[in-house]
């Protein structure tokens, strides 16, 4: 009888632990499931702010597909990420053998730098927009955000940003409506350092920001703040490249996105407003491919 009982209890031990690591495992999948989710959200929101201020100085830079549609972000975690990616890349791969128009017309707009002489309107109704979609996409990605137990304070801050910037859109203040939008870029910097991510990741992103915000001040004619902010990207990016690393995915792309940080550079020290959207136009489509 003591012996059975022994058998029974030794059991009902084996599956508690059983149950325990079968629970474990899956809230560990669930997690990573959720982490995937929002790092695709992030990156769409990123892309959409780099699109967003190119448009005041009606300026085609970044991914032109985002704002051809209203943004929809996938609310199933449970969807399957690299299904999603493959029908993703299928989808552009499509597009660019289909809408050979489209894409000519795309490239017209972007050559078309020199030919505003010095004038760079804001398109304010598509901005507007813009800025009113945003907050549809943020219910979502904020949502996201506090389940993964991120600070409270840095997701409100964003709040608080999206509505200056709303403010400063419908009076048409530039200067000011580029500092809020670009300080929400810096937001998803934070967000995207605030969960599993790794170092070199970390540095992509800090140095694309950089980049970001040396637009707007070169914009605002913040030309010292510009050197500044383009000094420490390259840094970093020297630093990443003289890194002995096992990943050498998109390396080359890497090494040219570091040339054209110290084209703009340069661009700064000429105080050339032209040369700069140029080379910043050309390295915002590099820094696409290496942000992930």
């Amino acid at each position: 009888m003591k012996k059975t009982t022994i058998i029974i209890i030794s059991i009902l031990v084996i599956i508690i632990i059983l149950s325990s690591i079968i629970v474990y495992s899956k809230s560990q999948v669930d997690s990573n499931q959720l982490e995937d989710k929002i790092s695709q959200e992030l990156i769409y929101l990123d892309q959409y702010f780099v699109t967003m201020l190119g448009e005041f100085n009606g300026l085609s830079i970044g991914d032109n597909r985002l704002q051809e549609t209203e943004p929809k972000i996938q609310t199933n975690i449970n969807t399957n990420l690299s299904d999603q990616r493959d029908s993703k890349t299928g989808k552009s791969n499509d597009n660019l053998q289909q809408n050979g128009k489209v894409e000519e017309k795309t490239d017209t707009v972007q050559n078309g730098i020199l030919k505003n002489n010095g004038k760079y309107d804001a398109k304010w109704e598509k901005i507007q927009t813009e800025i009113e979609q945003t907050y549809q996409v943020w219910n979502t990605i904020s949502i996201d955000l506090y389940t993964l137990n991120i600070d409270n304070s840095i997701i409100l801050a964003f709040n608080d940003n999206l509505n200056k910037a709303t403010q400063a859109i419908k009076n048409k203040n530039k200067a000011s409506a580029m500092d809020e939008v670009t300080e929400m870029h810096a937001k998803i910097l934070e967000y995207r350092k605030a969960y599993n991510i790794d170092e070199r990741q970390k540095e992509i992103l800090s140095i694309q920001h950089n980049a970001v915000t040396a637009y707007t001040n070169v914009t605002n004619d913040r030309w010292d703040e510009a050197y500044t902010k383009l000094s420490d990207a390259e840094k970093r990016f020297s630093n990443l490249l003289n890194t002995v690393t096992s990943d050498y995915t998109n390396q080359a792309t890497m090494s040219q996105c570091y040339v054209l940080i110290n084209e703009l550079k340069k661009a700064v020290n000429l105080k050339d407003k032209e040369i700069f959207f140029i080379e910043y136009r050309n390295l915002m489509s590099k820094m696409e491919i290496i942000i992930s």
